[in-house]
């Protein structure tokens, strides 16, 4: 399976570290649900050249694990989720982050780099 499309599904809980087994990968998107907690770690497994969609998932939250500093090709859109913190070195760049204003427009909430 090389695309997992379980956008706008009203799935709930924690994100399945059991879906970094799924090594042809290329589009995970899981934007729209209600998926809440921290990512696992076990993403760090996921395959390079990947796209993960989560945002409008805002009760994602936490920190980017530092374990993913070894996946340098996978990009996150972490649009509209409560993840804080810091990007691990090498990946900056691999996350998008904005935030919705009050005004209807949209605001960048860049990451620092973790030094």
């Amino acid at each position: 399976m090389e695309e997992l499309f379980l956008d706008a599904n009203f799935l709930t809980g924690r994100l399945p570290s059991e879906l970094a087994k799924l090594k042809q990968l290329k589009v995970l998107f899981l934007a729209s649900n209600g998926f809440n907690g921290a990512l696992p770690a076990a993403w760090s497994a996921l395959p390079k050249e990947l796209y993960v969609g989560l945002d409008f998932n805002t009760n994602i939250a936490g920190t980017i694990p530092s374990a993913f500093a070894s996946n340098t090709g996978t990009f996150y859109n972490l649009f509209n989720t409560s993840i804080t913190g810091c990007v691990p070195p090498g990946l900056l760049g691999n996350f998008a982050t904005w935030r919705p204003l009050p005004n209807g427009g949209f605001s960048t909430r860049d990451l620092p780099s973790c030094r």
